[in-house]
């Protein structure tokens, strides 16, 4: 008879005995961390509501004269006044939605069956979403174009080489252009005047984004063959899906700083009828960023927009090469007293840097220059009792909603750089 020995019983033999056990939920990237919104939000109201009509607010540009110096007892000066210019505003519609279903609702007890409680999760990632939404619109255009490709496309998938973001030849940045979109969303692929470049198959769904390389894949809605370079890709989350004006968020977008630096009409006023509906100052020459230019700017803002700049908003890499400037110029008594991450500061402005700033790119600005326009103030994360019941569905649908625009009162209290150095 064989020797017996005694079996060590395992923990995983008796596995039927243990709990699943779940850790916390781990937040894994910077969802709905931006700060447009909080740089909006600190514009002055625009003081208008909303008509289906027309909203339109007088701009005051024109400017005076007409003063005579005269001889004694001699002619006076010929009469004269100078009207405003009629400028037109509209607003845009945010919406996001999210569907649960009654088993949920019915089911929820808080922690004791839910890591998280679903209602809340839906309702947070969507008020996330709305957030980045907002802020990559902030620095884009009224168009809401996002970026351009020159990949010819054959067949129901591509891989699409962004370039061109915002419609700007000069924003390049492999990275920068493919945060501009997400996996799961959907886009359309219109030609240069904005029509479908082959019907309702230039509608698709993004299935893969390569931040290291710029570029998006896609899966449209049917076989598509184009070769013509300049593809405009617009989103089009919405449920229509079928025309470029009603299906995409063209023409939808904010009137953000693409729009307010560089369009020639903004509001419909053009600048070139009306040159005081320019930018006081504008530097598209590479190099760094440095103190004079931001005098400079200052100083034109002052002369001609009559305002007293107090806003620098630049990317992270621009700011990043002011920190090197001011390092360099700075000497110390006591090397101990060096902190390593010192931040750039300006006397009476406000340095804002973002992710979602173009490269290389410094808007400098009077608060007082630009309002909010918010008919319809961002909604907060809907609850059970917001949820609207599916008429077919054994379920419900949350949304989250923002309605207005951003409203430039004065064009002269604005400057911008572009090309500027990074570090």
């Amino acid at each position: 008879m064989a020797a017996q020995t005694n079996a060590g019983t395992t923990s995983a033999s008796l596995n039927r005995y243990w709990r699943k056990v779940q850790g916390t939920i781990a937040k894994a990237f910077a969802h709905g961390k931006r700060k447009e919104k909080q740089l909006f939000d600190s514009f002055a109201d625009a003081g208008f509501p909303w008509s289906a009509y027309e909203n339109t607010f007088p701009v005051d540009l024109n400017e005076r004269g007409g003063i005579a110096s005269l001889t004694d007892f001699g002619d006076l000066a010929k009469a004269s006044s100078v009207n405003a210019v009629e400028a037109t505003v509209s607003a845009v519609h945010f919406n996001g939605r999210f569907a649960i279903g009654d088993l949920a609702k019915y089911s929820d007890r808080g922690n004791e069956n839910q890591l998280a409680r679903q209602i809340v999760m839906q309702g947070t990632q969507k008020v996330e979403a709305m957030v980045e939404h907002f802020s990559d619109y902030m620095h884009g255009s009224a168009s809401a174009l996002l970026a351009t490709t020159d990949t010819d496309i054959s067949g129901t998938t591509a891989t699409l080489t962004l370039a061109a973001g915002y419609g700007v030849a000069g924003i390049t940045n492999a990275k920068y252009l493919a945060s501009l979109f997400k996996v799961g969303e959907r886009v359309v692929a219109l030609d240069s005047s904005n029509a479908l470049i082959d019907g309702t198959d230039s509608f698709g769904e993004i299935t893969a984004v390569s931040k290291a390389n710029g570029t998006i894949a896609v899966t449209f809605d049917g076989s598509i063959t184009y070769s013509t370079n300049g593809i405009r890709l617009y989103k089009a989350n919405n449920l229509e899906g079928t025309t470029a004006a009603g299906g995409s968020d063209l023409n939808k977008g904010l009137v953000g700083f693409i729009d307010l630096m560089t369009a020639t009409t903004v509001h419909n006023v053009s600048g070139s009828t009306n040159p005081n509906w320019t930018v006081a100052y504008s530097d598209t020459n590479a190099g760094r960023f440095t103190p004079s230019k931001l005098r400079r700017a200052k100083d034109e803002i002052q002369n001609d927009g009559g305002l007293d700049a107090d806003t620098l908003l630049c990317s992270q890499g621009v700011y990043r090469d002011m920190v090197a400037q001011e390092r360099a110029g700075l000497r110390y008594d006591d090397a101990a007293g060096l902190s390593f991450d010192g931040d750039v500061k300006a006397r009476g402005m406000q340095i804002v840097t973002t992710k979602n700033v173009p490269p290389g790119y410094v808007d400098v600005f009077a608060k007082a220059a630009l309002n909010k326009w918010e008919i319809l103030p961002t909604t907060d994360r809907p609850t059970w009792g917001d949820l609207t019941p599916s008429e077919t569905k054994a379920g419900s649908f949350g949304r989250v909603d923002w309605f207005g625009n951003v409203v430039l009162r004065n064009r002269k209290g604005l400057a911008y750089f572009t090309s500027q150095t990074e570090a």
